[in-house]
């Protein structure tokens, strides 16, 4: 599978997905594919921030392999927008929403709608319909390239730069406050560097790559392993 993340899920965002979600919401397909394209960076964006730290990093890995059937809608992506609560597809993209966003989800959730025109009531059933397509796309990246928790963060925050581009106004400036961290943080840290050299790392062969790199690869997933 080519191309970056949002592309990808941009991708599954076609007329027939939109006509079903159209008729769920009561929106307008053009309002919701707008809706969209701000639901998925908010949630990529929440992603890369959890992922910044080793052990919200390694508890995002284990729920992605925890949520293996959610790898199906990226083969029918109407399957996330038929999803309930308690379909096993809705109920991996509550999970990953409570997760995320915690108390601020009714926050994100509004921006979201209002950067895309979308009645305030539509922002949280537009993130249930986003958060299994991302799900699923993140279970089939792992999978299909044996990604561990190190790999994860580097292809999450390999792409900060185009998705902090797309998000909806609003969403980075959300503050602190006491209890689960922010959506959205500034992600100007030291490990988006190191998420981005370690995408250029893996992307390297083992007989392209000298031993030096393996061995740094392997101190940094030592260090994940050991920071509790």
């Amino acid at each position: 599978m080519t191309g970056s993340l949002l592309e990808r899920l941009h991708s599954l965002v076609s007329p027939d997905l939109l006509s079903s979600a159209a008729r769920k919401l009561d929106e307008p397909d053009e309002l919701l594919a707008a809706g969209l394209r701000a639901a998925f960076p908010a949630l990529l964006a929440g992603l890369g921030s959890k992922a910044q730290n080793a052990r919200s990093l390694r508890a995002l890995h284990e729920l992605i392999a925890q949520s293996g059937s959610a790898a199906e809608a990226l083969k029918h992506p109407r399957l996330a927008v038929a999803a309930t609560p308690d379909s096993p597809l809705g109920a991996a993209g509550g999970r990953l929403l409570t997760w995320l966003f915690g108390p601020h989800l009714p926050t994100v959730a509004d921006l979201v709608a209002r950067s895309a025109g979308l009645r305030a009531g539509s922002g949280e059933p537009l993130l249930e319909l986003a958060a299994p397509l991302v799900l699923g796309l993140l279970v089939h990246r792992v999978r299909s390239d044996a990604l561990g928790p190190a790999g994860l963060a580097a292809l999450l925050l390999g792409e900060h730069d185009r998705i902090a581009r797309t998000l909806p106004p609003g969403l980075i400036a959300i503050p602190d406050s006491p209890g689960p961290p922010p959506p959205v943080v500034r992600w100007l840290s030291p490990m988006i560097a190191l998420g981005v050299l370690l995408l250029l790392l893996w992307g390297l062969s083992r007989d392209q790559r000298p031993a030096v790199v393996d061995r740094t690869i392997g101190t940094i997933n030592a260090i994940m392993a050991s920071d509790h």
